[in-house]
């Protein structure tokens, strides 16, 4: 018997055949095309008085061809509030920028290659913080308090000036200084001088993007003090600790003291982990599900992004201490280990002079050294 061979031969696929080469020119054109550049730069210096020049540095790269760039700041009028200095321009790969008046200033940078017309762009809110020189630290040093909370308070009424941090952190520290000296005692006017300096101090904090209050040793000490008088005059300091003890444990209503406190006390720090962990304890005290359950994520965002603690004062690390031992207990309870670990190992090194840290890392979770 004779077999036809013909039968056994395939007939192509020519849907496949398409697909196949499809695929290849496709991959062939993705090796074709060149990466799309990368905009970055950085500046000589990010916190100026006003009438400073900022010198600009691009960092862009790109492999193929030449970049084309294109500067933009925004927060001010160019020629009004901002200009390029004489020689400077929007397209120069490297600008000095003048920044003639108080305020924040957003920059941005988009880069173009020439040949690929490729590009890229990057843009950094409040890069540029300007700050005024008021003369109100010599209300200050003549000690004339009731003139520098008047002279302070004009500022930052004034649109112009308002976000400028400076005003406000004069304010609140004549704001203190009154309390101390007693005239909230024996003036009505200043009865609230304490609450008065706590806002103050805490739109201080919030305009203060480019680290004016770590940079100012005068403004730095203020603050670790301002914290520490809070932490002791609002009778919290007992609170917390009572907290660690099995000894007395806090009422409903000293939950609630230490949940109000904290919250203040967020608005006058840079670093708000410390007081985190203390609401997350209050919140389940006073049942209030919901607002744990939120304050838990916002806690592991912080925990995973936690690098060092050389920006924290004595009481940031006094609350924060007081937080961590409790969190890693209730971990530890839960049967976690690793989570704990994760966040002591960070911490350590930072924490470990301090007795009651000691303590507890050593013996409750030696296993994490």
């Amino acid at each position: 018997m004779k077999i036809n061979s013909q039968k056994f031969i395939m007939k192509p696929n020519l849907y496949l055949i398409t697909i196949l080469i499809s695929l290849i020119s496709y991959w062939s054109n993705a090796q074709d095309t060149p990466e799309p550049p990368k905009a970055d730069f950085t500046c000589d210096k990010r916190l100026v008085e006003a009438n400073s020049v900022v010198e600009f540095t691009n960092n862009s790269s790109d492999k193929t061809g030449e970049l084309v760039y294109k500067w933009k700041v925004s927060g001010g009028e160019k020629g009004k509030n901002w200009d390029f200095e004489k020689g400077s321009s929007l397209t120069d790969e490297n600008p000095n920028i003048l920044f003639k008046t108080v305020g924040h200033y957003s920059v941005a940078l988009s880069v173009k290659n020439s040949e690929t017309k490729q590009s890229a762009k990057i843009s950094r809110k409040n890069y540029i913080s300007v700050i005024g020189n008021y003369g109100l630290n010599n209300y200050y040093s003549d000690g004339d308090y009731e003139k520098l909370v008047k002279s302070a308070e004009k500022y930052t009424l004034n649109d112009k000036y308002k976000k400028d941090p400076i005003p406000y952190l004069w304010l609140s520290r004549g704001l203190y200084q009154i309390k101390q000296s007693g005239l909230s005692e024996t003036d009505q006017k200043w009865k609230n001088a304490v609450k008065d300096a706590m806002k103050a101090l805490s739109k201080a904090v919030k305009y203060d993007y480019n680290g004016i209050i770590s940079q100012d040793f005068r403004f730095n000490e203020y603050l670790q003090e301002f914290q520490g008088f809070i932490f002791e005059e609002e009778g919290i300091e007992m609170i917390l600790e009572a907290i660690l003890t099995s000894d007395q444990k806090p009422t409903e209503a000293e939950y609630k003291k230490a949940e109000s406190v904290m919250s203040k006390y967020m608005k006058i720090s840079f670093n708000t982990l410390g007081p985190k962990f203390i609401l997350l304890k209050c919140y389940g005290k006073l049942k209030l599900k919901d607002k744990a359950k939120e304050l838990m994520l916002s806690i592991q965002n912080d925990i995973e992004s936690l690098d060092n603690l050389e920006t924290y004062t004595e009481t940031d690390k006094t609350i924060l201490i007081i937080g961590i031992i409790d969190y890693c207990n209730y971990l530890k309870s839960k049967g976690e280990i690793e989570k704990p670990c994760v966040l002591l190992k960070k911490v350590s090194g930072y924490l470990l002079d301090n007795d009651d840290f000691h303590d507890f890392f050593t013996n409750d979770f030696n296993q994490c050294e």
